[in-house]
């Protein structure tokens, strides 16, 4: 897991390359103001369904 700041900067002492899915989160957040966090994971039975080209259901929990 990586922390970053929203000027993509880390907030941790080791430094973790690769922020290529990082300007995605930044622009969620900037995009609604009701966001304060984000989970994102490479689930192998999403990532399983998406190479079979099934649905996954979306849930929302708010």
């Amino acid at each position: 897991m990586q922390n970053l700041d929203l000027g993509g900067a880390s907030l941790d002492c080791i430094k973790i390359r690769g922020k290529t899915e990082s300007l995605m989160h930044f622009m969620a957040y900037k995009a609604r103001s009701d966001v304060y966090a984000i989970a994102h994971t490479h689930s192998k039975f999403a990532t399983s369904f998406s190479m079979a080209n099934c649905q996954v259901k979306c849930n929302f929990f708010l």
